[in-house]
């Protein structure tokens, strides 16, 4: 019995969803970005920028609490992952 996986990585048919992001089509010709897009990016900053904040505040305390510290810097790179992705 097959469960459809052969399909899934069979060269000969297109793979649906390997595409680039919409966000990214005709970026070279847009003069002005659309507004979820921006606000998105903005969003994405705001959270790179406070996670990289309670980072340092987190060394700045006498025993930092290094389960919080490790999330907070999970959080900052996949910020900054998906924000890279942007451009």
């Amino acid at each position: 019995m097959s469960l459809g996986f052969t399909r899934l990585f069979d060269s000969s048919m297109p793979h649906i969803g390997m595409e680039k992001p919409s966000h990214r089509i005709g970026f070279e010709l847009e003069v002005m970005k659309s507004m979820p897009t921006l606000l998105v990016q903005i969003a994405l900053i705001v959270i790179l920028v406070r996670s990289v904040y309670r980072v340092i505040r987190s060394f700045q305390a006498s025993k930092p609490d290094w389960m919080e510290v490790a999330f907070k810097l999970a959080v900052a790179i996949v910020a900054l992952w998906w924000l890279m992705d942007f451009f």
